[in-house]
C-alpha cells in the first residue's frame, strides 16, 4: 500500500517534532480505524511515543484508492475525545 503525506502533514510533524515514520505506522498497526461522519475523513487511533510520553495519537487521512492512502494530519487525542465521538455516532468504528 503507497502513503501519501500531505504538506500539511508535513508541517505538523515539524512543528510538533514527530518521527516521520509515526504516521505511517499508526495507519499500518491501528486496531482501532473510524470514519468521520462530519469530515468524511478515515482515522487511526494507537497509543504512541509522543514527547517522551505514551500517548494516544490519531491520524487522519483519506483512501484514494484500493492501494494508496493520503494522510492529512497527525495528533495526539485524549481518550474519552475518542469515546466522545464514538458515542454521539461521530466517528463510526470500521
Amino acid at each position: 500500500m503507497k502513503i501519501i503525506y500531505t504538506g500539511h502533514l508535513e508541517f505538523r510533524i515539524k512543528v510538533r517534532q514527530i518521527s516521520l515514520q509515526l504516521p505511517k505506522t499508526i495507519v499500518k498497526t491501528a486496531i482501532e480505524h473510524y470514519f468521520d461522519n462530519q469530515t468524511n475523513h478515515y482515522v487511526a487511533v494507537k497509543r504512541a511515543n509522543y514527547a517522551g510520553k505514551i500517548r494516544w495519537m490519531a491520524v487522519t487521512y483519506d483512501k484514494i484508492s484500493s492501494d494508496k492512502i493520503e494522510v492529512i494530519t497527525i495528533h495526539p487525542i485524549d481518550r474519552e475525545l475518542v469515546e466522545n465521538r464514538v458515542s454521539r455516532d461521530r466517528w463510526e468504528k470500521i
